[in-house]
């Protein structure tokens, strides 16, 4: 994949040895099933949901066995898009400077002739869009919603519930929109298996893997007790697809003056690109296209060239996000001011056997996701150009080796996750 468009996190800094150990933080809620990475090795792929003969009860998942990329898949791929493109107009929708062009990677969205600074180049009108909302109506959001589960994002889970309920439908409107969505998802660190990732170690996004995998594994598990017919309509497969199509493509908007999340097809197809320089700034205007009830308008930052791609901003995050929601990483992720969002999580930790232990710990800010009796510890996302969070760390370590003289770890230091 071209790096210097979008789409592998690197070590850390070291943290220096002594008395004051760095562990490993697995980053996990609590009360959490622990769900073995071999449950998701048995699903290699995602599921294919096909669009004919299907109802609504009927489990629907199959497996990818790979992504094609000849020529004739690409054409195929091609009037997929003709035809969303064509669903979208007919439903109201402008973008008159743009196309999208399919390609090996997926899709891109190139600029049809020049496109000029503060342009309006898209608006997807309100009746387009799919808002969380139209999962909470239905009868299983009413259902998970009246349960009252807790979930990290009630939002994205009625997305996730409407997407599952509704792409089984074939005269669902936004059938066209469902057609061009990736089934295959096998980029995705989540679906690796370990060998893959020892590439990563040191990274933040071990742990991180592990927690988004129980996390969603649990909220399945959760919606099955309060629905119990939920697996004929979504097994395991289909419900971690449509988690990743959500948290990957869903928008935070306002519409009518309340936030929410929404889908939002066409506007979802731009790749990232650097959020300082991208070529585009997005928002949900009620003004714009009163008729459908407001419009998703994405306004151009910059002079685009025809032909040029025309690229949205997935925000300034650490390159092990981008891995973990998106498959890509950023070579070079530094902002203009040198600052970069690239973190080394660290866990800083004393020995139990220090002079006055028990009064050091209740400093401490993190436990073990465990519950079981182990040390607490400050928990610091290092960055570069970041001197407070650095400063903390230092602090923690002076803190944790005053007075001391518990033996050396001859541990390797480990960067540890955190919740973001």
């Amino acid at each position: 994949t071209p790096v210097a468009t979008v789409r592998r996190p690197g070590r850390g800094p070291p943290v220096p040895r002594g008395h004051a150990k760095v562990v490993r933080q697995e980053a996990m809620r609590p009360s959490r099933l622990r769900i073995s990475a071999a449950l998701y090795r048995m699903l290699p792929r995602p599921p294919q949901f096909s669009s004919t003969s299907r109802t609504v009860d009927t489990a629907a998942a199959i497996l990818n066995d790979h992504i094609s990329v000849d020529a004739s898949t690409i054409a195929a791929r091609g009037g997929k898009l003709k035809v969303f493109e064509e669903w979208l107009l007919d439903s109201g929708a402008k973008f008159p400077g743009l196309e999208l062009r399919a390609n090996d990677m997926g899709s891109a969205v190139h600029a049809k002739h020049d496109l000029g600074v503060q342009e309006v180049a898209v608006e997807i009108p309100l009746t387009c869009l799919i808002p969380a909302e139209l999962g909470k109506k239905s009868a299983l959001g009413e259902a998970v919603t009246d349960s009252r589960i807790q979930f990290d994002s009630a939002e994205n889970i009625h997305l996730m519930l409407f997407l599952l309920q509704d792409i089984q439908n074939p005269r669902s409107k936004y059938k066209p929109y469902y057609d061009i969505l990736p089934r295959d998802l096998s980029h995705l660190p989540l679906f690796w298996s370990d060998d893959e990732l020892k590439w990563l170690e040191g990274s933040p996004i071990i742990p991180a893997i592990e927690s988004r995998r129980n996390a969603i594994t649990n909220d399945y598990l959760q919606i099955c007790k309060v629905v119990p017919r939920f697996p004929e309509l979504a097994s395991l497969e289909a419900f971690v697809w449509s988690e990743m199509m959500v948290c990957s493509r869903a928008f935070a908007i306002t519409i009518g003056g309340k936030p929410t999340r929404a889908m939002v097809p066409f506007a979802d197809m731009l790749n990232h690109l650097n959020p300082f320089v991208t070529d585009t700034l997005w928002e949900f205007k009620d003004d714009r296209l009163r008729e459908f009830g407001g419009a998703f308008t994405m306004i151009t930052t910059r002079h685009i060239e025809r032909g040029a791609e025309v690229h949205d901003s997935y925000g300034a995050k650490c390159n092990h996000r981008f891995l973990l929601n998106y498959g890509f990483s950023l070579e070079d992720n530094t902002a203009p001011d040198g600052t970069c969002p690239n973190e080394a999580a660290t866990v800083v930790v004393p020995s139990g056997d220090y002079p006055m232990y028990e009064e050091k710990k209740k400093l401490w800010l993190c436990e073990s996701d465990e519950g079981e009796d182990k040390p607490l510890g400050i928990r610091v996302h290092l960055r570069v150009g970041d001197d407070a969070a650095l400063h903390r760390c230092a602090a923690g370590l002076r803190a944790s080796l005053l007075k001391g003289h518990a033996n050396a770890s001859t541990d390797p230091p480990v960067p540890a996750a955190a919740a973001n």
